[in-house]
Parts: C-alpha cells; structure tokens; sequence
C-alpha cells in the first residue's frame, strides 16, 4: 500500500470512528486527525504533481481545519457544558453496523466506475465513504454540535472526491469553498449559543417546536 492509499484508508477509519464515540472530545479528536489526513494527502499529491497551488491548499486544511477549527469547537463546547451525547438516535452497535454498510456500498459504487489507476479507486472510495459517514452522522445524532462535525466530514469527503474525479477544482473556487467553511463553522458556534439560551440544550429534535 502506496502513502496516497494509506493516507485515504486512514481518513476513512477516522470518519467512521467518530461514530463509536458519544463523548464529544473523542469526536472533534477524530475530526482532527480526519482533517490533518486529508490536508498531508493534499501536499503528497500537489507535491507529487508539482502543484504548488494544491501544496498551500492542503498547508491551509492542515492549519485551518486540522488544529484552528476543533480547537474553536472544543473551546465552544467547553464554554457551553455539552461533553457527550447522550442519546443518540442510534446506540453505538448500530452505528457501527450502519458504518459497515455506508463503507460496503461505497466499495460496490466505486468497483462500478471505470478508473484509471489503483489510487483514484482507493481516493474515490475513501471519498464518498467520508460522505456517506457523515451523513450518517448528522442523521443519528442529536445534538446540533455533533451533527456540525458530521457536516464539516461530508465537506472533507466532497473535496476529496473532486481532487481525484475532476482533477481539483479551479483554485479561485476551491479558496470560496474554503472560506464558506470557515464562515460556516462561526456561524455554527453562534447558533450554538442562541439554542442553547433558548432551549437550554443543544438537542436538535428540540427545535421541532418551533414548527408547532
């Protein structure tokens, strides 16, 4: 097994350990390493193919998503009092049982593709397993923090399935996507914090009140 498929194989047993967890600080520490996986896989391969553009780009994931963003959602957390969660949709056997079936029917999509080489099968199938994981994450879990990191994982495998099918996307794009995120993860912390001054809880299914 080559680094690049190390790496991608890696990504996705991050992605689907976080689901075997309900504390939270275990949950932003698989991100965490799920984010610094992909932004090393990025610089292999800009550096591979002498991208240097793709080599700053994964130097960002590294900084921004691998270190800036768990620590501001484990500062947030903290802030808050949420430490676990405590009852999720499904108990941590099922999501588990649920993970092994996201990753078999990523493995039978990508053995449908036509790929060139090894590599983009293995990045292609790591890929949309990161999707699938974390969807399912924000499906299963309750609350609105944990579901925010399930949303940041699909992110990480939807880049990661356009580097390898589409060749990356053009770089003024790729840096949009990049700030979205980082808007994206300010503006969870806070809605975080006007849910949890209006319910007193980060439970999502809280929130159906409002529609009553």
């Amino acid at each position: 097994m080559n680094p690049t498929e190390g790496l991608a194989v890696l990504l996705v047993t991050t992605a689907a350990l976080s689901l075997g967890d309900k504390r939270l600080r275990p949950v932003i520490l698989t991100y965490a390493v799920q984010a610094l996986l992909l932004g090393v896989l990025v610089v292999f391969e800009g550096w591979d193919g002498g991208q240097i553009a793709l080599i700053l780009y994964g130097l960002a994931i590294l900084t921004v998503k691998g270190v800036l963003t768990p620590w501001y959602i484990g500062w947030l957390s903290r802030r808050i009092g949420i430490e676990r969660e405590l009852d999720p949709l499904l108990n941590i056997p099922l999501s588990l049982v649920a993970a092994g079936l996201c990753l078999l029917a990523s493995l039978k999509v990508t053995g449908d593709l036509e790929l060139s080489t090894p590599d983009e099968r293995v990045l292609v199938f790591a890929g949309l397993a990161t999707v699938l994981l974390g969807l399912l994450t924000m499906a299963t879990r309750r609350k609105a923090i944990t579901q925010s990191l399930g949303l940041l994982t699909m992110e990480n495998g939807a880049f990661l399935l356009s580097l390898t099918l589409a060749g990356g996307l053009p770089l003024a794009i790729e840096l949009a996507i990049f700030l979205e995120v980082i808007v994206l993860v300010v503006l969870l912390g806070i809605l975080f914090y006007r849910i949890r001054e209006t319910f007193d809880s980060l439970d999502a299914s809280a929130m159906t009140s409002l529609g009553e």
